[in-house]
């Protein structure tokens, strides 16, 4: 896990809420990329896209929140 997560590139990294993280970590199997300030970040890539759009609505909604 990188500890200095402003040495990425904003467009490179997704940032989420811990009910999105623990979706994308435990059920998709996509590694964490950093914690900071209470975000989790994880690395743009395809597998994150897919798992995005087929995260279920509660998880979705919980992000809202």
């Amino acid at each position: 896990m990188i500890i200095n997560s402003e040495i990425i590139d904003e467009k490179h990294k997704f940032a989420c809420n811990k009910s999105t993280m623990e979706y994308l970590v435990y059920k998709c199997g996509i590694p964490l990329l950093s914690f900071r300030n209470g975000k989790y970040y994880f690395a743009k890539n395809d597998k994150l896209e897919e798992c995005l759009k087929r995260m279920p609505l509660i998880i979705k909604l919980k992000s809202y929140l």
